[in-house]
């Protein structure tokens, strides 16, 4: 039945309900051998042939959720290593993007909850993910950005380096592709999720730790957000 529902899949690749089915098979408690690989293999293959395919991600997500038996830390800082090349090559794929954020959240989540996982996600964020230096985007083109190191102090060493991983990403992405409507809504997505995750000011008392307002850094990153929120506008109505 597994095997019959990707047939169809490949037929009829934006099917809510074949891949609802496909999900239906594969949580049976018979089932005991899901192959994420193959799994992923295929939502990616739908999502190459049928632009936007908001039901290819989904399905993603979910087995990325679901179906891990192995170590969860690797395969999401693996997604995450995915997702970055697949939004530099697609950049206007809404559904890459918001399955992008939701993988961010669960990374954030696995940093926050264990001390051990932060340790691995810091490490994996250095040597798994390709080095910005080496994309298709010149370092030396964000000269003039904002240096966003100064407002994420407060956070741990894994937090700030998703952070900052992402920012470098999306300025580079903002200014290679600046008309895509797609591109803003992944920064906005971000900004909101430092904005979120910024500590309030009662958290921090010792300025030594945080030497810079936290009433400052949300206030900062609120105004980006709202500055990005016109932009998106500006740049859909042109």
């Amino acid at each position: 039945e597994i095997s019959f529902s990707a047939v169809l899949i490949k037929k009829h690749p934006k099917s809510p309900t074949l891949w609802q089915h496909r999900r239906w098979c594969l949580s049976q408690p018979i089932v005991d051998n899901i192959s994420i690989a193959e799994e992923l293999f295929l939502c990616t293959s739908m999502a190459e042939q049928h632009a936007k395919n908001y039901y290819a991600w989904i399905h993603r997500f979910w087995t990325i959720r679901n179906c891990s038996k192995g170590d969860y830390v690797h395969l999401l800082v693996a997604e995450l290593a995915f997702t970055k090349q697949w939004i530099e090559q697609h950049v206007s794929d809404h559904s890459a993007v918001n399955h992008r954020a939701q993988i961010i959240t669960l990374l954030l989540s696995e940093s926050s909850s264990n001390s051990a996982n932060s340790k691995v996600i810091s490490y994996l964020m250095h040597t798994q993910i390709q080095p910005f230096e080496q994309t298709i985007f010149h370092p030396s083109k964000l000269s003039n950005s904002v240096d966003h190191s100064l407002f994420l102090q407060c956070l741990s060493d894994s937090t700030r380096d998703i952070f900052l991983h992402l920012i470098a990403v999306s300025n580079a992405l903002i200014r290679y592709r600046p008309g895509y409507e797609a591109i803003w809504y992944d920064r906005r997505n971000l900004l909101s999720m430092i904005v979120r995750t910024l500590p309030l000011e009662d958290d921090h008392q010792d300025t030594s730790i945080c030497p810079t307002s936290s009433i400052f850094q949300r206030s900062h990153y609120s105004q980006l957000l709202a500055t990005h929120a016109s932009a998106t506008t500006t740049t859909t109505t042109n």
